[in-house]
């Protein structure tokens, strides 16, 4: 009998994956922490990017992407 691998995602916490959100393991972490959904991921890197707008500029300024566990 196949059992299905379920994975939870660290970010959202859902066990389920929507048509073309897949998980992935984007770091070095393993157990609960290591799968995240791709849109998750996505997420959590735009939140790492701030855009500030003047009249003669745009600032980007992005905090290093690592993970807050392993530091990977």
């Amino acid at each position: 009998m196949d059992q299905k691998e379920t994975h939870t995602c660290r970010i959202c916490l859902d066990e389920e994956s929507e048509e073309g959100d897949f998980f992935v393991s984007p770091c070095k972490c393993s157990g609960t922490a290591e799968f995240v959904h791709f849109n998750c991921l996505k997420y959590w890197i735009d939140k790492k990017i701030k855009l500030t707008h003047t009249k003669h500029a745009t600032t980007i300024v992005w905090e290093k992407l690592q993970c807050e566990i392993c530091k990977f």
